[in-house]
């Protein structure tokens, strides 16, 4: 393993994290959300107070849009800033995993499970993918591993450092999603020290994280509080605890079985779910090594409390167990390890050589896919996989790569090579799959696109131009303007600072009057919506994005209530 270290756990996380989130468009509505409240900082020079497309937006405290907003002062408003401190933060989070299991049991097993981490499905998803999860999850772990220092530092100068880092996480926490980080961090640690029989720390530990957390947060909070007193309520409230207890937040359901977790987890886990056998094994080879050793204990009881907790919760979204892969990823690598020493993987070989085979299966279904675009041998390449601006030969070599890795880590012998094999196989075959999703799927979600090619065109200084709901946001960050944008029959998560800006909701019948005489643009997702609006109009699709065009009375486009289809490779 020592020859290829460098190539494995510097180069690679680097390439597959940061290679190609340059190159998709922003996925609406969560990206182009998380894109548009930043660049709304930069451009109104208003740090403090969140908004989205113009209008207060509570949904949660300032610190995930910082981080977005100074990466896109550095690198400019595109995919690559907004997503880049997801990224980042995961590659932290991996750098904790390692350390933390390095204290385990030395640096073999820090490398082994920070290596699962970065190649496990969910993790891959969401730290490639602008959301705020990755940023979370790094400042919980940050907090967690550094209690978990604390507390087998003998040095007192040492220890009140690893507290004050805590701390630092605890409070850095808070400004991404709020309270959450600290109920996780304690829901964790109380119950570590308490099977540690740790009682007193239980006690000291809690005053020097709260006193940094406090510095932390306490700044912004207490000038969110001054310029807008109304955040608090509507975010601890509304946002926290309604949310948590009916899964109803201002303007969505996210309600789901107590067992949601379940599926999402062993989902989210794969490829590793599939050596799961050889874990549970591991595991047996040696029970007193996992249930005495303080790093598995913790990691054990954070697991397993979060799944628990989350679960408990009546919201839920698949992003928000991230947390719980981190110790797992240590738990896994350990278990492997350990099965390894003793073990026999003759029948995961066998699982790697059909996957391999099914890989090189599946780089020639690609070079078909594009070969029949490419001459129109399909008619709808809705279905095709989304290869706009990438050269067909670099998905093609990474999985081919992933199928030479695997299958070479089948023939191995030793257990070392065979996890390098594995390692190398999973990273290769993550680094093209934003290249195999459906056209159809890109298009239905990425209106950025659509926008800039087919209704650009229409806008001029005195179109009024009305989106709906996801519409809305995805207006203002592609023409960077949210004067002038008006709130079209369903605001969504808009309606809260809609209210409170006296921003009023334009209805079917309020276009009437300007029918003819004005040029409008009226963006929407609603088949029903651009059918029931009022009018000779043309009605632009490219997936589920619909423009609703009504020229102005020297301009013409379509016919009257004509549709045209801008459904293309482009789109």
């Amino acid at each position: 393993m020592k020859a290829v270290r460098p190539l494995i756990f510097i180069v690679l996380p680097l390439v597959l994290y940061f290679g190609t989130i340059w190159q998709r468009p922003l996925f609406s509505p969560d990206e182009i959300r998380y894109a548009e409240i930043p660049r709304e900082m930069l451009a109104s020079g208003d740090w403090v107070v969140p908004r989205l497309a113009g209008m207060l937006y509570f949904e949660k405290p300032v610190l995930g849009y910082w981080l977005i907003a100074g990466s896109m002062k550095i690198f400019g408003e595109n995919p690559f800033a907004v997503r880049f401190p997801g990224a980042a933060a995961t590659l932290l989070t991996a750098l904790l995993v390692y350390l933390w299991g390095r204290r385990a049991d030395g640096d073999e097993l820090g490398l082994a499970a920070a290596g699962i981490y970065l190649t496990t499905g969910l993790v891959f998803a969401v730290g490639t993918f602008a959301v705020l999860d990755a940023p979370f999850t790094f400042l919980v772990i940050l907090a967690l591993v550094s209690a978990y220092f604390a507390d087998l530092e003998p040095r007192r100068w040492r220890r009140w450092l690893y507290l004050a880092l805590a701390g630092v996480g605890l409070g850095g926490g808070f400004l991404i999603k709020g309270l959450l980080a600290p109920v996780l961090v304690g829901a964790a640690g109380v119950p570590y020290l308490i099977w540690q029989r740790h009682y007193r720390n239980l006690f000291t530990f809690i005053w020097i994280p709260l006193l940094v957390a406090a510095a932390v947060a306490l700044p912004w909070s207490l000038a969110i509080h001054r310029v807008e007193p109304d955040f608090w309520r509507q975010f601890l409230y509304v946002e926290h605890f309604q949310r948590a207890v009916s899964g109803e937040g201002a303007n969505d359901d996210r309600s789901e079985p107590f067992w949601y977790y379940l599926p999402v987890l062993l989902g989210g886990a794969l490829p590793w779910l599939l050596l799961l056998p050889a874990m549970l094994k591991g595991i047996g080879v040696d029970r007193k090594w996992f249930v005495t050793g303080s790093a598995f204990r913790l990691a054990m009881t954070a697991a397993a409390v979060w799944l628990v907790l989350l679960s408990l919760s009546s919201a839920k979204l698949g992003t928000y167990i991230l947390p719980c892969f981190a110790p797992l990823a240590l738990l896994g690598g350990a278990a492997l390890l350990r099965y390894g020493e003793n073990g026999d993987f003759a029948w995961s070989d066998q699982i790697f050589r059909w996957l391999g085979r099914l890989l090189i299966g599946l780089a020639a279904a690609y070079v078909i896919c594009h070969l029949a675009v490419t001459f129109r041998l399909v008619r709808d390449p809705g279905i095709m996989p989304y290869g706009r601006g990438e050269l067909v030969v670099v998905p093609v070599l990474a999985v081919a790569a992933a199928a030479v890795w695997l299958l070479t880590a089948a023939s191995e012998t030793g257990y070392r090579r065979k996890f390098v094999g594995w390692l190398l196989g999973i990273s290769f075959l993550m680094l093209p799959v934003h290249g195999f999703m459906p056209r159809r799927i890109v298009r239905n979600h990425t209106p950025e696109l659509f926008l800039k090619t087919a209704v650009a065109p229409w806008l001029d200084s005195s179109t009024l131009l009305a989106a709906e709901k996801a519409m809305l946001p995805a207006a203002a960050w592609t023409f960077k303007r949210v004067e002038g944008l008006e709130i079209y029959e369903r605001p969504g998560e808009m309606r809260y600072g809609a209210e409170r800006a006296g921003r009023r909701v334009l209805a079917a019948a309020d276009l009437v009057p300007w029918i003819g005489r004005r040029q409008m643009v009226v963006l929407t997702q609603s088949k029903r919506l651009s059918r029931e609006a009022p009018g000779p109009k043309t009605v632009m699709v490219s997936g589920k994005n619909r423009a609703i065009v009504y020229p102005g009375p020297d301009k013409a486009v379509g016919s009257p209530d004509g549709m045209i289809s801008v459904t293309g490779n482009k789109l």
